[in-house]
């Protein structure tokens, strides 16, 4: 990620703000809808802010069983919003370590596979 700060337009302070939302997954990756925030939905296909907050207060306490029982949520009928790319399960993980000696921080984030 941090070859991110080569990219043209990519400068320290952007690369700062958008770093806790940029991973590098492998193409079996999925998106655990039964985890997902309301940020991480609202970038599905005409899912819109509003509807993503809905979607996250509705969410069945045990999660959703499957991906169909979440597109067929009456919230999500009609916009198309296809199963491919989303799951019920996490594998990958983020582990965020801060560490404080004296006056001196570090931070360390690491992504793990289950």
């Amino acid at each position: 990620i941090s070859q991110l700060r080569s990219v043209p337009g990519v400068d320290a302070r952007w690369y700062t703000r958008m770093q806790p939302w940029i991973a590098l997954l492998g193409k079996d990756a999925t998106l655990n809808i039964n985890t997902a925030s309301v940020t991480l939905l609202a970038t599905l296909e005409g899912v819109t802010p509003d509807m993503a907050r809905r979607l996250v207060s509705e969410r069945p306490l045990q999660g959703y069983a499957s991906v169909e029982d979440f597109t067929f949520t009456p919230a999500l009928i009609g916009l198309g919003v296809q199963a491919a790319g989303l799951g019920t399960a996490s594998r990958w993980f983020r582990i965020t370590t801060h560490v404080r000696v004296g006056q001196s921080r570090l931070r360390l984030e690491s992504d793990m596979a289950r």
